[in-house]
């Protein structure tokens, strides 16, 4: 994976040296940063199983282990794939992936995101409102989270801020917003026990994600339109519910 061949002609699939974007090594065009073969250097080849993630060779895939209150590293057979990492108390449940950093999200014994280096196996924890995470998705730098209990979708910077807690509508008695998926500036929300699906119009996300040196205090909980009072002060929106679907309806 993440090679082209490099030829002199010009044959099928083929390209020259000169048109390689990227690294040529021996007789490939090939990219550092997923090659197996060429992991962050030519002819550094990753062990079996292993995958070149970000220009390191590492585990493929990892797995959240609630009861153990760990991340574990597995090979693509699922055998042990090395060093278990520790999440201290937070019990994860759903896992992401940003280059070296695995974004782990716990409900238990508090809603909560970890982001854990690969590297080095340090943790940095933020804690979220509620003990019910359901769903998580990266996307343009970000990562969504449905907190079921609290009735939101956190919008969480890859650098640890909480962008936005955007309200999820028709909420019961119990875990509403479940999964969330992502197609261009769109996520769209489960919503159950209502067989409804929310679409939540992202196309703030970048505005919200720059900066706002001194956002505005709230004032009795309310902000300016286009602002949202998260942990007291009033922040640049990163999206609002555009519609709901009734699949019932539909």
């Amino acid at each position: 994976g993440g090679t082209t061949p490099v030829c002199d002609g010009a044959g099928a699939g083929c390209i020259t040296a000169a048109d390689c974007a990227k690294t040529v090594c021996r007789d490939s065009c090939v990219d550092l940063q997923s090659s197996p073969a060429h992991c962050g250097a030519c002819g550094h080849a990753c062990a079996a199983g292993q995958a070149c993630i970000a220009g390191t060779c590492g585990a493929p895939v990892y797995a959240a282990c609630y009861w153990t209150n760990e991340v574990k590293p597995l090979t693509r057979s699922l055998d042990y794939g090395g060093p278990t990492l520790p999440l201290g108390a937070a019990r994860p449940s759903r896992l992401a992936l940003a280059g070296q950093t695995i974004l782990a999200a716990a409900g238990q014994p508090q809603a909560s995101l970890s982001f854990v280096s690969i590297p080095t196996s340090s943790v940095a924890t933020l804690q979220l409102p509620g003990s019910d995470l359901e769903g998580i998705v990266l996307t343009s730098g970000a990562a969504l989270i449905t907190n079921a209990e609290v009735g939101t979708l956190e919008v969480i910077g890859l650098d640890g801020r909480v962008l936005d807690e955007i309200p999820m509508p028709d909420q019961q008695s119990y875990p509403d917003p479940i999964g969330v998926a992502v197609a261009g500036t769109n996520a769209y929300v489960a919503l159950n026990g209502t067989n409804k699906v929310a679409r939540v119009d992202l196309s703030s996300l970048a505005a919200c994600q720059g900066s706002d040196p001194s956002p505005p205090a709230c004032v009795s909980g309310a902000c300016a339109p286009g602002r949202r009072c998260i942990g007291g002060t009033c922040r640049i929106t990163c999206g609002e519910v555009a519609n709901v679907v009734d699949l019932t309806a539909v």
